[in-house]
């Protein structure tokens, strides 16, 4: 797969999941304790709870991919700076989140 098509996939269930979410809390906060209520009076029964269920789930594994490949990068940084030698400097915590949110976004851009 590109790395286009895998910026716009990644933007593209992000989207879902903010959507849903947003959906959920908007009943939660007009409705309040007859949430579930609403829901199923709304036209919302099973098929939303597995919908949301099935977005939060690629939420969680989304922000997994992205921890994952913050560690990633950061062994890849160290193993450079082991091979570059003394006098290569270092890369702070801040400088890596800053090359990573970069390259997600030149992706997400493309």
């Amino acid at each position: 797969m590109t790395r286009r098509m895998t910026g716009l996939l990644s933007a593209a269930a992000l989207q879902v999941v903010a959507l849903v979410l947003a959906h959920e809390l908007v009943f939660l906060a007009r409705y309040g304790s007859r949430y579930n209520e609403a829901l199923v009076h709304g036209g919302h029964g099973d098929s939303w709870s597995a919908a949301v269920t099935t977005s939060l789930a690629l939420g969680i594994a989304l922000l997994a991919l992205g921890a994952f490949r913050i560690a990633r990068l950061g062994v890849l940084v160290r193993r450079h700076r082991g091979t570059a030698g003394p006098n290569a400097g270092s890369l702070g915590p801040q400088s890596l989140l800053r090359a990573c949110c970069a390259s997600i976004s030149a992706i997400a851009c493309c």
